[in-house]
């Protein structure tokens, strides 16, 4: 008889773009994981047997929690773009930080074990100049980064007031490799939280 694989459940957000795309390779590649994306697009380009897409109004307080439903971990990656934020930068800070914040509720309300936020390193300025951490204060203030920046601010109200005590958001650990090519690194990186 056959090993019985128990496979986690993902939630991607963001899958369409660059970063996203790329950790959902990493893990739709994998027999241990159910994955399902919800996007604000019709889309069905995901062709991998373990990947249910899902198009979510992200206003729907129902669709969110419909697409957290059974979900072990939420990697939240879908966001407005640098160029679309500055000539938006309103509608910036409603998906950004509004949309990070009702997918972090629907989280909690479904029992997600984890959510998994990815920033962006241009919180801390842009261009990226000198040795920077997590720790260095950010002080960019372009309509992405602060919007990004007020996203991760929001997700640490919730874990500081105990809300939810399995929050996760990063901007280097899981993003940046030395030369940015080594998608492997990425993933192994990305599945030390999952």
């Amino acid at each position: 008889m056959g090993e019985l694989i128990i496979k986690s459940k993902l939630l991607i957000t963001g899958a369409s773009g660059y970063l996203g795309g790329r950790i959902l390779q990493n893990f739709a590649g994998r027999n241990r994981f159910e994955i399902r994306l919800i996007s604000r697009n019709h889309s069905n380009k995901f062709n991998f047997s373990n990947v249910d897409p899902r198009y979510t109004d992200w206003r729907s307080d129902q669709d969110l929690e419909s697409a957290c439903e059974g979900i072990d971990i939420v990697i939240h990656l879908a966001g407005m773009n640098a160029a679309d934020s500055a000539q938006s930068p309103t509608e910036s800070y409603e998906i950004n930080v509004l949309n990070t914040g009702r997918l972090l509720k629907a989280s909690i309300n479904k029992n997600v074990k984890k959510f998994i936020y990815f920033s962006t390193a241009h919180v801390y300025s842009s261009p990226l100049v000198g040795e920077l951490t997590e720790e260095t204060p950010t002080k960019n203030f372009h309509p992405y980064a602060a919007s990004h920046k007020a996203a991760e601010d929001l997700l640490r109200f919730f874990l500081i007031l105990g809300k939810n005590r399995r929050i996760y958001f990063k901007t280097f650990e899981c993003l940046w490799t030395s030369d940015f090519r080594s998608y492997k690194l990425l993933g192994f990186a990305c599945e030390r939280f999952v």
